[in-house]
């Protein structure tokens, strides 16, 4: 099977989230760590043992890891896909130990890769870490009126509080202008330092495309990234092109106008079953209580603490971005309706010959059923692996299948371990 342009750019996009779930001990802020290291072996292939002196892979036995683009390059538009620029994570908030360890994941991850036979470039950025709380409350969710950036921000950027500012004005959230300064500011190629605005100007040419990916958190910063680098149609480019996924609202509408002078034809893909994308201006759409513990929602028919428990997490969210009259990059919407497509998660094969990491094979897709008045979600339907916090676990489960895996089906690229799981 060989993809097509656009599955191939969908694929970068989410191999930005190579180490997504991966924790160092880094004893300072910035992008020369272990994160970065792991990240090219990803997506090129490497010894992960002689990376990882006192690392998480430090008890690796297993063989040099393939990589993303030499396994997938086949598969690949062009087929001939190289990393040219990075890769690099940047670890906002150091290793800590106590109370418990925290810290130490990755903030931002980027890297751009070339294919000769496309002649196109693709700068591709990772979205929100889940693991990454200070990713949510820095970047996604710095979104009030007191704290956003007049376009374009003045870097390296702060979040600070001010006044609201007039709506008239184009602006970005605090989170969005904060992470364009750290793509922009503190990340470098690990081996030249070099920016990647100065990378791309080195390497502009009339005869190459440029295109700009992300997922989630990057869904709202490539399309950011890309008109702070090219505000014009005068880039100097063959072309520089726009696929954002999943990603929320990155300014006002005052920007939105702005950017869709210079990117008319951009669409951000929204799944319309994704929490995410209904951010900043669509979360009303969310959930509506239809009774006692009763909801209609985007997920289907919810009963039970599950229902109560997003709709008042969604009814906290609403108040942060009051007062900004955010509004959307045009969505070209993807999934049913009806749930009679796209509509399930993926399962994987654990195999342990490396124990204690683990290797996940052979991708399956399972649909769900439409969860209706007569099969409503709960907090054990659909089944999910909780423990305790049983609600918290299904809105987990809700939120990573629509949010992750429904994306790689309807885009019909399964997706790929990118390293070994830390079991």
């Amino acid at each position: 099977m060989t993809y097509s342009v656009g599955q191939t750019y969908f694929g970068l996009c989410m191999a930005a989230n190579a180490v997504a779930d991966i924790q160092v001990q880094a004893k300072e802020p910035g992008d020369q760590n272990d994160l970065t290291k792991y990240m090219k072996i990803a997506l090129c292939g490497g010894d992960l043992k002689a990376a990882s002196a006192t690392g998480p892979f430090k008890d690796w036995k297993g063989p040099e890891w393939v990589g993303y683009f030499p396994q997938q390059n086949s598969a690949l538009a062009g087929g001939d896909w190289e990393v040219v620029w990075g890769p690099s994570v940047y670890i906002e908030h150091p290793y800590k130990e106590l109370p418990k360890p925290h810290g130490g994941y990755a903030t931002n991850s980027m890297f751009v890769a070339h294919s000769d036979e496309l002649a196109t470039y693709v700068v591709a950025i990772a979205g929100t870490n889940p693991k990454n709380i200070s990713d949510w409350t820095e970047e996604d969710f710095d979104v009030s009126a007191e704290k956003t950036s007049l376009w374009p921000p003045k870097f390296p950027f702060t979040v600070e509080k001010h006044d609201p500012i007039d709506q008239t004005k184009p602006q970005v959230s605090g989170g969005t202008a904060l992470g364009i300064s750290n793509l922009l500011m503190e990340m470098k190629d690990p081996k030249t330092r070099q920016s990647v605005s100065d990378f791309l100007k080195e390497k502009k040419k009339p005869t190459e495309k440029l295109v700009f990916t992300g997922h989630s958190l990057g869904g709202a910063l490539s399309p950011a990234l890309a008109f702070y680098l090219y505000p014009d149609t005068d880039s100097g480019w063959a072309g520089v092109e726009i696929y954002p996924y999943a990603g929320a609202t990155p300014g006002n509408a005052a920007w939105i106008k702005e950017f869709e002078a210079t990117y008319p034809h951009v669409h951000d893909h929204m799944n319309i079953h994704d929490v995410v994308p209904h951010g900043w201006n669509m979360m009303d759409a969310i959930i509506s209580c239809t009774g006692l513990q009763k909801y209609d929602s985007i997920f289907g028919v919810i009963h039970g603490p599950v229902g109560d428990e997003i709709d008042g997490l969604v009814e906290k969210v609403k108040k942060w971005p009051e007062g900004v009259d955010y509004a959307n990059i045009t969505h070209d919407l993807l999934g049913k309706t009806d749930f009679s497509d796209a509509w399930g998660f993926y399962s994987w094969t654990d195999d342990a010959t490396y124990a204690p990491y683990i290797l996940k094979t052979d991708p399956q897709w399972q649909k769900w059923p439409p969860f209706t008045t007569d099969n409503p979600i709960t907090d054990t339907n659909p089944e999910n692996d909780a423990t305790l916090d049983k609600s918290g676990a299904q809105i987990g489960n809700l939120i990573y299948a629509t949010h992750i895996y429904q994306y790689h089906y309807i885009m019909q690229v399964p997706p790929v371990q990118y390293l070994p799981g830390i079991s």
